[in-house]
């Protein structure tokens, strides 16, 4: 879901630039803000750092001594869906793709954050069926998560196409349960070693199933 169909490294960006702002009171440049979001950015990886390893990094970096990493974890939970917006073209594929095909919806991440961003986009609705790994006690891209997204569909692996934005968690994780993977992703910069299908935008499904 994050940064396949949300947006989610402008809304990271966008409330990290403002929770700094606060926290520091504004005493960052310009320029020392850009880099240390840059720094905070790669090591989010994507959203799938450690939070005490993410958040304890903020604070030691920006010298804040008056929060915990939890109290920052916390916040970030609760307001980052606020800052939160549909990749370009999203609902117009969800909107195509659902007159076609039936769609399922799969994530890691924390349940309840993820089920809350849900929330937010009513246009989630066109999917038949959404898994928060979370709740199944597991994390793409472990095996038994698309096997039971498939059995929830009541159709088989294999005549299932997976579409996500990461190699390892979506690529390997579908190929690996038999299904046949769709990355999404401008840059690439590792190799994959399994058979894929490569777009660069998420409008580009259209041409794809067309």
């Amino acid at each position: 879901m994050d940064n396949t169909l949300i947006d989610r490294q402008h809304a990271a960006r966008n409330f990290l630039r403002d929770m700094v702002n606060m926290d520091t009171n504004g005493r960052l440049s310009d320029v020392e803000m850009d880099e240390f979001i840059e720094e905070f950015m790669e090591l989010d990886l994507e959203g799938s750092q450690d939070k005490e390893i993410l958040f304890s990094f903020y604070l030691k970096r920006l010298n804040i001594s008056h929060r915990t990493w939890m109290e920052v974890d916390r916040q970030w939970a609760q307001e980052l869906f606020n800052y939160l917006r549909l990749v370009p073209y999203a609902i117009e594929v969800l909107d195509q793709l659902s007159k076609n095909y039936r769609l399922a919806l799969l994530t890691n991440g924390n349940a309840q954050s993820q089920r809350l961003k849900m929330s937010v986009f009513p246009h989630l609705n066109w999917f038949d069926i959404t898994m928060v790994a979370e709740e199944y006690g597991a994390q793409k891209p472990d095996r038994t998560l698309f096997d039971q997204m498939a059995l929830l569909l009541g159709v088989e692996n294999h005549e299932i196409v997976y579409v996500g934005d990461h190699p390892v968690n979506d690529v390997f994780g579908a190929v690996n349960a038999g299904m046949q993977a769709v990355l999404v992703r401008e840059k690439l910069n590792e190799p994959i070693e399994v058979p894929y299908v490569r777009v660069h935008k998420l409008v580009e499904l259209l041409d794809l199933f067309d």
